[in-house]
This record gives structure tokens, C-alpha cells and sequence, in this order.
């Protein structure tokens, strides 16, 4: 069963390009301190099929109005929920300078069982994702937070040449966060990117705490509980 879920994670994860979102609810609001407007996605389970209508969890977040949401999730064949991007788009192409998708994967349904399992499923993710970036160097792995939710992760760095904009460095996190009701194996895979391009950050520790991505994490629900908590307000 565990190889079962690490092929099927593995598959949806392996290249950030092909990570698919799409928006089912969403809102706009002022943050003052940001100085900017975002929206608000709010997971649901409408329209999904196969594997996403399988394994869905209840999550949201709000991304700044300025981030691309990626049109193909949702459709017969997606891999994630969810992913925004915030890119440069020029003559040269399509450039990522930050980005946030959530996919899945299946737990133990136990907080002690989990701490045994997330290591392992990490682990072989993190051999696929060093077949499928150039340049690829893990940079750590270990337990990790988002927001209130613990988990566990690995960070990467990747440096991919020669493109319209020169040689373009990439750092990334991967973080595995367990549903937090009791007995409930569905959980999230949250896929972070920051790069070069992103004038703001310089290496990987800045991913997630300088730039943009902080508006997402510090607005991150996950459950039932405590999105349908935050929409009763």
C-alpha cells in the first residue's frame, strides 16, 4: 500500500510545471500590511474525478489578485487541487518567480503511525524530484510547520541554464501535512517554489519568508473544522 501511495504521489509531484489548480470559490480582500488585494481559494470537492475526488481534503488560503491560477486542475487527469504563480511573462516566455500548489497523499490516520510514514514517503519523492530538475541538490529534510500544521519536508535547489534570462536558480520545499482530525488518513502535499527571479529572494531559507508566498502560508487552513470555521465569520 505505502509503495502504491509514494509512485502515485511521486507521479503527481514530479515536475512544478505540471502541477494543475483551479479556483472554486473565491473573494477579494484588502491586507494592509501586503499594500495589495488577493483572493481566496477555498477547496471543494464539485466537478472533481478520479484520484482528486478520491483523496479530497478541505483546505484554503489567500493569494495575492496579481498571481496566475493555473486553469488546468479539476480536469479528468489532474494531479492537484490547486496552483497560483507568480511569474514574469516577456517576450522570452513564461518565468516562474514564486509559486504554491497543494496535491495529496494518503497518511496512517494516526499521529504516531505518521511520524514513521512521512520520513519514508518524503524520502522517495525526493529521489524522483532529483531525477526531474536539473542541477538538483537537497539542501535538508526534516519536520516542519505551516502555519499551525506540522508535518515534514525536504528542500531543494535546482539551476536551470541557458534560458532567455540567464541561468535561473530555483529553491524548493515539499511539505507532507496530515489531516489534523483523528482517523483521517487524507492529507496534503504542498509543493513551495521561489527563484532568482524573485528579487526579493536570495536563497533557499527566504522561500516561504521573504516575497509574496508569506501571504499564502500565514492564511493556510487545513479541515473541515477550521475552514468551515473561517467562513463563518
Amino acid at each position: 500500500m505505502t509503495k502504491t501511495i509514494i509512485s502515485r504521489l511521486a507521479a503527481a509531484l514530479l515536475l512544478a510545471g505540471l502541477l494543475a489548480g483551479c479556483q472554486k470559490t473565491s473573494n477579494t480582500v484588502s491586507l494592509e500590511k501586503a499594500d495589495q488585494e488577493t483572493r481566496t481559494f477555498i477547496n471543494a470537492p464539485d466537478g472533481l474525478t478520479g484520484e482528486l475526488k478520491d483523496n479530497y481534503v478541505d483546505f484554503q488560503f489567500d493569494y495575492p489578485k496579481s498571481w496566475v491560477m493555473d486553469p488546468a486542475s479539476s480536469q479528468d487527469g489532474a494531479s492537484n487541487f490547486v496552483r497560483v504563480e507568480r511569474r514574469i511573462t516577456d517576450k522570452g516566455g513564461k518565468f516562474t518567480q514564486e509559486n504554491f500548489a497543494v496535491g495529496y497523499f494518503s497518511g496512517s490516520g494516526s499521529e504516531q503511525g505518521d511520524k514513521a510514514l512521512l520520513p519514508k514517503i518524503a524520502k522517495q519523492l525526493e529521489e524522483k524530484f532529483a531525477h526531474g530538475f536539473s542541477n538538483y541538490r537537497l539542501i535538508s529534510q526534516g519536520p516542519a510547520k505551516v502555519g499551525d500544521y506540522s508535518g515534514y519536508e525536504f528542500r531543494f535547489e535546482s539551476t536551470i541554464k541557458d534560458t532567455a534570462h540567464g541561468s535561473v536558480t530555483v529553491w524548493g520545499r515539499t511539505v507532507l501535512l496530515p489531516n489534523p482530525k483523528a482517523g483521517e488518513k487524507h492529507g496534503v502535499t504542498i509543493v513551495i517554489m521561489g527563484s532568482s527571479l524573485a528579487p526579493e529572494i536570495k536563497n533557499a531559507s527566504d522561500v516561504g519568508v521573504k516575497g509574496q508566498l508569506p501571504i499564502i502560508l500565514k492564511s493556510f487552513k487545513l479541515g473541515k473544522d477550521a475552514t468551515d470555521s473561517v467562513q463563518a465569520q
